[in-house]
């Protein structure tokens, strides 16, 4: 861009860019002589929070109690503030909202023999908002802006910028349901107890990060001219990425805290603890064989689709959760407490679990965000103005998710598999502790534990070095400007490879180790005080 002025004039045969001149206009004036304004984001915080219990005695034996929780959190975007200075749309609104609720029924059916029952309720709504100024649209560019017609996010390198990347019109709210039981009973020396665990969650979320449009300029200059070829005006779009899920979760235990003896305490206990993966409601999920596409086998769903990807509808899929339930799931314990001498002075204890662990729902969010559902489309613009004159795909927007949906040259795509095993937690220790003299207490334990099959994600179509002609040196033909022609896909001419770019997969293969000795020496001193050490 430097050539594009002379002597700080535009260079003849040019011109600026119409809609970078609108938005520019738009700057709040400054006297600085080299062109800065020094502002802040004002900021008004309101909260509350309420909590309240009620307890009840029906009975000497039953008993009622009742929770409630609520919070809430809210600040106005700043430009809502400082209307006159349309930098402050760089710090959005937030409003949040929290509310719980627990109601409990205890009843003490002997003096051996209780029984626990609770029920609850948990949401959590989060909601980002920005006040309105101007779309893309506003100034003239030639794209659809219709997802949030009045509000894009603008960047210029080592200059300013206008609008939120990740505050925009946004809501998300969560709810789980829960009921659970639990029974205890103490039979001469054991003590058993068994309870069961059931909920539900249903997460709502609608982001328009994409769906704002936004435009990025390598510079000042490349602003001003609304880019060309050699600094184009980096433009991001994409439908609103909603996503909607539900999952069940249950689970069951029985235990067994048996004192042998006076000296011998041992706990047992299993847990059944089924997968059920979460369903996205509203279709947003898809698996993807790499045999497929090269055998060019394509989904029955969507119909512009690339071999490989099959989704909801296509035959042997497993539901709308991509995965398949896994009810082989059992978690054993076991734990030991001994004291060899019988004196009280020395104790030895082991014990070992085996528990299961779920990835959060909204690991799955950019799974929904992409095409079709999402179509996030990222592309040099040599035109701020008309950004798809250098672009043959043209503007798919607005359209609608369906058999024909579009799909975008180099999507981004990240698959689930429908056979993923559910991430499992090994713990076991063994420590021993003995008194010396009246006040002396050292222990030493050794912890450890062992995760198989974390969840992890692994790049099916990297980038390739590929040789550059004429024997001319390997960086001049393989640049991140070019990465997507030189994919794996792409090189070995897979069918439909142009229109992906990234296909991550999640994996199971992960694993996670521990091993610790702690060490610890305590000493009581008089009048209640003590001092104690411990080395990790």
């Amino acid at each position: 861009m430097a050539s594009s002025f002379v002597n700080g004039k535009l260079a003849p045969g040019l011109s600026f860019d119409p809609a970078s001149l609108k938005l520019a206009k738009q700057l709040p004036l400054t006297s600085d002589p080299c062109g800065r304004t020094l502002f802040g984001y004002p900021t008004q915080i309101d909260e509350y929070q309420v909590v309240g219990r009620v307890d009840y005695q029906i009975s000497d034996k039953q008993s009622l109690f009742g929770r409630y929780m609520a919070a809430t959190y809210y600040r106005p975007p700043a430009y809502t503030l400082a209307p006159a200075n349309l930098l402050t749309t760089g710090q959005a609104g937030l409003d949040d909202a929290m509310q719980s609720i627990l109601l409990g029924h205890t009843w003490v059916i002997s003096p051996t023999t209780i029984n626990s029952f609770h029920a609850a309720a948990n949401r959590v709504a989060i909601n980002r908002l920005n006040t309105d100024f101007f779309s893309g649209c506003d100034l003239g560019v030639k794209m659809y802006c219709g997802h949030l017609p009045h509000q894009s996010y603008f960047t210029v390198t080592n200059a300013f910028s206008l609008g939120v990347t990740t505050g925009t019109k946004g809501h998300n709210a969560n709810t789980t349901y829960q009921l659970g039981d639990d029974f205890s009973i103490v039979k001469g020396a054991h003590q058993i107890g068994f309870g069961a665990l059931t909920s539900q969650y249903r997460l709502g979320l609608r982001g328009t990060v994409y769906a704002q449009n936004q435009y990025s300029f390598p510079s000042l200059a490349a602003f001003l001219l609304g880019g060309n070829a050699s600094s184009p005006v980096t433009v991001t779009t994409s439908l609103p990425n909603p996503m909607e899920q539900q999952k069940w979760y249950f689970s069951t235990y029985i235990r067994d805290s048996w004192k042998v003896n006076n000296r011998l305490t041992v706990n047992v206990g299993l847990r059944y603890e089924p997968f059920l993966p979460p369903d996205e409601t509203n279709g947003a999920v898809y698996n993807f064989s790499l045999a497929n596409m090269i055998a060019g086998k394509k989904t029955t769903v969507y119909l512009n689709a690339p071999p490989g990807l099959t989704f909801p509808g296509d035959s042997g899929f497993p539901g709308q959760a991509g995965m398949y339930k896994q009810w082989n799931l059992f978690a054993p314990r076991l734990g030991v407490a001994w004291d060899p001498t019988g004196s009280g002075k020395m104790s030895l204890r082991a014990s070992y679990g085996l528990s299961y662990d779920y990835a959060n729902g909204q690991l799955f969010v950019n799974t929904a965000d992409s095409p079709p559902f999402g179509n996030t489309e990222i592309f040099p613009a040599a035109s701020f103005t008309n950004p798809y004159a250098s672009n043959p795909g043209g503007d798919i927007f607005p359209y609608t998710v369906g058999p024909n949906a579009p799909f975008v040259p180099g999507g981004i795509f990240i698959a689930l598999q429908p056979n993923l095993h559910t991430t499992a937690v090994h713990q076991w220790n063994l420590g021993v502790q003995r008194q010396f003299g009246q006040d002396w207490v050292a222990s030493a334990t050794y912890a450890g534990s062992e995760t198989e099959h974390l969840w992890v994600s692994y790049q099916l179509n990297p980038g390739q070095i590929v040789p550059c002609p004429g024997g001319a040196a390997i960086t001049t033909c393989n640049t991140l400007a070019n990465t997507n022609s030189r994919r794996l896909f792409s090189v070995n001419k897979y069918p439909g490879a142009n229109l992906i770019a990234n296909m991550d997969q999640y994996d199971d293969g992960g694993t996670a180790s521990y091993n610790g000795l702690i060490l610890a020496l305590q000493k009581r001193m008089s009048r209640g005080f003590s001092v104690s050490a411990n080395y990790t």
